[in-house]
């Protein structure tokens, strides 16, 4: 290779990395940005209230969870629009074989730990099977993932009314709904932060996700296990949001077959703020958890406000910050192709 091919090629690189840096301190002066409002609005001492700053980062957390898999699965050039119907779903799983376990025990005295631990592995297995499920349908039915995943969004919620005719199944056991009392659901998102990020930028694998989502018939002709890359994106996607589904149920103490109603637009908004690319091959997971949390941050911020309608406000800001986002990935890449 000739100097000036390297030259370019190391100028290119040094552009792509700036802009990298650049996004995500954008998204760290956005979020600083929403505090100061809410500072000039004389909305500290209740922003940062012990009761409310702990609500906002277990908020932060719970979203987060999903929004992980549902950012790998973006970067892969997919989509995945069942998240919310699967943390129902697996949510109602997760009490119902709990319940099972423990069967006539008292629901005030916490259950044997490995009735706790049983029932979060087998969740977890059950929406990674799922998203076993999602890649089938794409691989080898052919179909766009829209419409597999849009499939099962109904399909799953559905089903889970079917159960237990729309009931909602108690599972208070104090040793349970720990799982998401105070911060410790900051804990499980700390950990899933830190295997999806060593996934996607220490491993093989996950290079081969970023370059599947960039040109997957380039991937394909290159020798990439295209299907097995999609299984690994999809699986994840629904493991985590299985985890989501038992940390869901812990917070509620009940399954509830209401639970995760558009959930799955907040992790595609989060995933899309934090500067993943819905044409794939872009994302990082650190721009996913800041993404997560300037979402919360304006969700929280709205409700400390807006006193009258904050749900409906909510939604408009999110829709906003969404559009905006999007469009900013757009002028992005042409700065790209342009480099």
């Amino acid at each position: 290779m000739s100097d000036a091919a390297a030259r370019r090629r190391g100028g290119a690189a040094g552009v792509l990395s700036g802009l990298v840096r650049a996004r995500e301190f954008g998204l760290v002066i956005a979020i600083g940005a929403v505090l100061l409002l809410l500072v000039s609005l004389g909305k500290t001492q209740v922003f940062f209230g012990a009761g409310n700053l702990e609500s906002v980062l277990r908020q932060i957390a719970l979203l987060g969870v999903f929004s992980l898999g549902e950012a790998v699965v973006i970067i892969a050039g997919g989509i995945d629009l069942s998240v919310g119907s699967l943390i129902c779903f697996s949510g109602m799983g997760c009490a119902l074989l709990l319940s099972h376990l423990a069967g006539d025990l008292d629901q005030t005295v916490p259950v044997p730990a490995w009735m706790v631990l049983t029932t979060l592995l087998a969740t977890v297995a059950l929406g990674a099977l799922v998203g076993g499920f999602h890649t089938l349908l794409i691989t080898r039915l052919r179909l766009p993932p829209f419409i597999a995943t849009l499939s099962t969004l109904a399909g799953l919620r559905s089903g889970a009314e079917l159960v237990t005719n729309s009931a909602t199944v108690s599972v208070p056991y104090p040793n349970f709904t720990a799982l998401a009392k105070g911060l410790t659901p900051l804990w499980f998102f700390i950990a899933a932060a830190v295997c999806v990020a060593v996934l996607m930028r220490a491993t093989v694998t996950g290079r081969q996700i970023v370059a599947l989502g960039g040109n997957e018939e380039a991937a394909r002709l290159s020798g990439l296990k295209v299907n097995r890359l999609k299984l690994v994106a999809y699986g994840l996607s629904g493991a985590l949001a299985g985890l989501g589904g038992v940390l869901y149920t812990a917070y509620l103490g009940q399954g509830d077959p209401r639970t995760g109603q558009a959930f799955e637009l907040q992790a595609i908004a989060a995933s899309v703020v934090g500067g993943c690319s819905l044409s794939g091959g872009q994302g990082t997971v650190a721009g996913t958890i800041l993404g997560v949390t300037l979402l919360q941050v304006l969700l929280n911020g709205i409700g400390l406000v807006i006193h009258s309608n904050s749900t409906l406000w909510q939604g408009v800001v999110v829709g906003v910050v969404v559009v905006m986002a999007v469009a900013m990935n757009a002028a992005r890449q042409r700065r790209i192709a342009a480099a």
